[in-house]
């Protein structure tokens, strides 16, 4: 199994795919959350969200979202289903 980082749980590249709706990446992430929430909240930005509460945390969901599709040229429909 490879894992991503040293902070990462390892990814099992002969079982990635079990069904369509399954993405073992957010698998990963969902993970590394996990074990980031419940560090020092000094120590960890994951862990100082979690402190301010879920509102804080929606905030910056928000945000990344939003850099997100700001950072993605604009393509025909066509064009975007080809990458």
């Amino acid at each position: 199994m490879q894992s991503l980082d040293e902070t990462t749980p390892p990814i099992d590249k002969e079982n990635t795919m079990t069904d369509a709706n399954h993405v073992p990446v957010l698998d990963a992430l969902a993970e590394v959350l996990k074990q980031r929430r419940h560090a020092n909240p000094e120590d960890s930005y994951v862990a100082s969200l979690h402190h301010k509460g879920l509102n804080k945390i929606l905030e910056k969901v928000g945000e990344e979202a939003t850099e997100t599709e700001f950072s993605v040229p604009r393509r025909s429909p066509d064009s975007a289903s080809r990458d």
